[in-house]
């Protein structure tokens, strides 16, 4: 059980490490960013670093989703455990870089995160830096974070060593065609009224699978990850439309990659049990069609029973994903002799 502050701000002074909510084996850094139209922004850089490993391999640098924070305490340690010093990004606006005078997890272009991913790139190289030139990192994404770190590694590729992503949102559902209508539909919104909230349906379908509050075994902060998400806002839905369309076209990612989905997606309107076992998110076919357009290099993973978030399923489930992570790992990343 994970014992949250009330006022997360106050206890992460910039410019130094601190324990992180995670336990004391975590360390969370506050970011300062550029100001923006409704004042102070910052990132939150969280590392895992247990005093019992030696971590001299290439490190890690995780994102999270919509509505979403880190939490994975096992997806760190299945790292570090193997000597890779690991990183997570909690974005401007969400987890705990969200300040109460903002709207959560509003940008308006996905390149606004460039910034925060610039200065973990730079901290990181600071601590685990060497001679290699230029210095690299594993990125690790999941959902909206598997897309913009999919379109940063596109647009400086030799900085990326490889990909790891978790059901990366790289189509919008239902098609092209229905994410080009779309398009045109947000397109003057995001225009003339770019942060007012979009009137949609709130499922708490996804947040109840997850939180150990409900049916599943998460403990997960009631702001940082609320029950049924963050408001939409036109601005960032047409950033996220921008970043699909990108994709659509092709990227040139040279890093090997490696892409986990669920074996299936099901849509139900009440709920039920079964949601523990597929993806409710993300239509996994599209995704599934639109990962190879990464680069040229891409492994396809397919998890049985999987959920939306393939290494916060079920214990049994995730162990076949992580067993399934480590035969790529040791193909793609083992050092030579």
């Amino acid at each position: 059980m994970i014992t949250y502050p009330d006022s997360y701000a106050s206890s992460t002074p910039p410019g130094q490490w601190v324990t992180d909510v995670l336990g004391s084996d975590f360390f969370a850094r506050t970011l300062p960013l550029a100001r923006d139209e409704e004042g102070e922004v910052v990132a939150t850089l969280v590392k895992h670093a247990p005093e019992d490993k030696t971590l001299t391999k290439i490190p890690v640098l995780f994102v999270h989703g919509w509505s979403d924070y880190f939490f994975n305490r096992g997806f760190a340690e299945f790292w570090t455990d193997r000597g890779h010093p690991f990183y997570a990004l909690d974005l401007r606006k969400y987890g705990r870089s969200l300040r109460s005078w903002q709207s959560p997890g509003l940008v308006n272009d996905l390149v606004q995160y460039d910034e925060e991913i610039w200065q973990a790139y730079r901290l990181i190289r600071s601590e685990h830096g060497s001679h290699q030139v230029p210095f690299q990192l594993i990125l690790s994404g999941h959902s909206t974070g598997g897309l913009t770190l999919a379109l940063w590694a596109h647009r400086n590729p030799r900085r990326v060593r490889a990909m790891v992503l978790n059901s990366p949102w790289l189509e919008f559902q239902g098609s092209a065609l229905m994410r080009q209508f779309t398009a045109a539909m947000i397109d003057p919104w995001s225009v003339l009224t770019p942060r007012r909230e979009l009137h949609l349906p709130k499922p708490e379908h996804y947040y109840r699978s997850m939180a150990d509050t409900d049916s599943g075994e998460w403990s997960l902060h009631p702001t940082w990850r609320p029950r049924g998400g963050f408001p939409v806002y036109p601005a960032w839905v047409k950033a996220i439309l921008s970043g699909h369309a990108t994709v659509a076209q092709g990227l040139q990612i040279p890093a090997p990659i490696w892409v986990s989905l669920a074996a299936k997606s099901q849509f139900w309107s009440a709920w039920r049990s079964r949601m523990q076992q597929v993806d409710i998110v993300l239509d996994v076919e599209q995704v599934a069609a639109r990962v190879f357009r990464l680069g040229p290099e891409v492994s396809l993973y397919r998890q049985r029973a999987a959920m939306h978030d393939v290494f916060a399923s079920r214990a049994e489930v995730r162990a076949e994903a992580y067993a399934a992570l480590e035969r790529w790992r040791v193909g793609y990343l083992a050092e030579p002799t």
